[in-house]
């Protein structure tokens, strides 16, 4: 059995570095990923929890990565039960970076939201970025 998820989208909001209790070092933030919807004739977003426990990518994530970069992760999903304000029980998903089988690929290095390229251009960009790097 394997549990991977893997996505490439916009960085939401600026890496936030954070600590938990017994001191360990962990990073959150959100990507969102975009998709036609020909029926609506309108492109929808969707936005991804994402948590990181591997250092090293963490001090990637400090050193290339803010609100705006264009990444591509892989990672395992995960879910987070919590009660809302109306005492409702609800499940989160989460993608996890930690030790061994997680990635992350800044693909741009902008840093800014508006990267001057249509869904379909950056889509082509992708594409062609990941063109390069097949063995075959």
């Amino acid at each position: 059995m394997y549990n991977k998820l893997t996505i490439i989208g916009r960085i939401g909001r600026d890496v936030e570095a954070k600590e938990t209790n017994k001191g360990i070092k962990y990073w959150k933030f959100s990507v969102a990923t975009n998709e036609w919807i020909s029926s609506k004739s309108e492109e929808e977003s969707t936005w991804h929890s994402i948590t990181c426990w591997n250092t090293f990518i963490g001090s990637q994530l400090d050193k290339n990565c803010k609100k705006g970069t264009l990444v591509y992760i892989e990672g395992k999903q995960t879910y987070n039960t919590y009660t809302n304000k109306d005492g409702v029980e609800m499940k989160a998903g989460n993608l996890v970076l930690n030790s061994f089988s997680s990635l992350l690929k800044v693909l741009d290095k902008g840093h800014n939201q508006d990267s001057g390229l249509s869904p379909a251009q950056a889509g082509d960009k992708i594409k062609s970025d990941f063109d390069d790097d097949i063995p075959f």
